[in-house]
């Protein structure tokens, strides 16, 4: 008798590829998001709240929020359209940063 394998999500069983999903810090990493993680994360769960901006729900990974790099790049377009430039200082990169 043949294995059926079980499809591990929907999204597997139709054939779409799974999102990527990235923390706060690998976002700025990647260039996604121009703040480090402990600003991104200020923004994005108290800032934006008390300005209205839509908050991407994200997904819970252990103790770390992932997101698609969709939800981040819309919710950045919002932040920036109703906050403006957040200092004057160009946006930090992970290239200019020592360790």
């Amino acid at each position: 008798m043949p294995v059926i394998r079980q499809p591990l999500s929907a999204n597997d069983a139709f054939g779409d590829p799974v999102p990527v999903r990235y923390s706060l810090e690998e976002a700025w990493e990647k260039g996604i998001l121009p703040w480090k993680a402990p600003t991104a994360r200020t923004y994005l769960r108290r800032r934006s709240p008390e300005r209205g901006i839509p908050v991407p729900e994200g997904k819970l990974d252990g103790q770390t929020v992932r997101y698609t790099e969709d939800e981040l790049t819309t919710w950045r377009a919002a932040w920036e359209k109703q906050a403006g430039p957040t200092t004057g200082r160009p946006p930090a990169s992970p290239e200019s940063v020592s360790r």
